[in-house]
């Protein structure tokens, strides 16, 4: 089988369950926050460790428009040229910079800061599903990321199935 759909269901089985464990996420949310301290990109919310449990996470409360809020961003006169380039070197910083990376990024989880619409911020929250990459794997993506560049596709092509992301047997 290609699909291997025991394998799919275990390995759905085993993230539900630490998705379910709050301090987990917790523990997530603080490395993130640790790795983006500063940061003029990403703001990540703070975690109050006194009222966070495996059952319950308590978040500082923040102040932030959805990011699929296009009409609520443009009332702000928020800068969409920064807000994209922000969105890449977040992405960027968490899969190079830190090998550590929010793995269920859906517009749920995204909002904006719009305090400066000339410079804005993301504000993500929702870390229970995370994960980081082997040397391997981060040297494939860079590799994938410098072919697309170079509108390359058919080595993109090519890098996805020496990297064993796609079966062999595919033609490029």
């Amino acid at each position: 089988y290609r699909l291997k759909p025991n394998e799919v269901v275990r390995d759905y089985e085993s993230t539900i369950l630490k998705e379910l464990d709050l301090k987990l996420e917790a523990s997530n949310t603080n490395l993130t926050r640790k790795n983006f301290l500063g940061s003029k990109e990403l703001y990540i919310p703070e975690v109050h460790w006194d009222l966070t449990t495996s059952k319950v996470m308590v978040l500082e409360k923040i102040d932030g428009i959805p990011c699929t809020d296009i009409a609520e961003i443009d009332r702000h006169g928020i800068n969409k040229k920064v807000l994209a380039e922000n969105g890449v070197m977040i992405w960027l910083n968490q899969v190079f910079r830190d090998n550590f990376f929010h793995a269920d990024m859906h517009p749920g989880n995204i909002f904006v800061d719009v305090s400066n619409p000339k410079s804005p911020t993301y504000i993500n929250v929702d870390y229970a599903i995370c994960g980081s990459l082997s040397d391997q794997e981060q040297f494939f993506i860079g590799k994938m990321l410098s072919e697309m560049f170079s509108q390359n596709f058919k080595a993109v092509a090519e890098t996805m199935i020496r990297a064993g992301w796609v079966d062999n047997k595919t033609s490029p």
